[in-house]
């Protein structure tokens, strides 16, 4: 194992330390680290298997702040997600929503919690809901 393949696992099993699925995303990260190694190094032969294109010029983003659209006594990701599947459709292939976690200054980018939604914008099951409409 090389020394970034044994650094990536170690802030791995740091950063998801205690929980469930920890070996998984160990295992997950290694596998990452080893496709872009192998793609780096023009290593055509490898058996690793290709990096998955995620992305192309022909992708359109929308990239936006959980609270950027309002209905009153609605949770915003909730109409954020109305929204994208009512007006935008399949004209926007993915949404990226500035930091929805909790915090406490820096608009949402001093985040506190990285596993909990920020309860005015909603609950994970609205960031499920809106990543599937993407």
């Amino acid at each position: 194992m090389s020394s970034h393949h044994a650094r990536v696992s170690y802030l791995t099993c740091r950063l998801y330390e205690g929980r469930e699925d920890a070996p998984n995303l160990v295992v997950l990260a290694e596998k990452l680290v080893s496709a872009i190694s192998d793609t780096s190094a023009g290593n055509k032969g490898s058996s690793a298997s290709p990096l998955p294109e995620l992305w192309s010029q022909a992708d359109v983003a929308l990239i936006t702040y959980g609270d950027s659209i309002v209905k009153e006594d609605e949770k915003p990701l909730k109409v954020l997600n109305d929204f994208c599947r009512e007006w935008l459709g399949s004209a926007v292939t993915w949404v990226h929503v500035l930091p929805f976690f909790p915090w406490t200054s820096d608009d949402g980018f001093s985040v506190v919690d990285y596993l909990a939604v920020d309860k005015p914008l909603g609950d994970w099951g609205e960031v499920r809901e809106l990543a599937s409409a993407s």
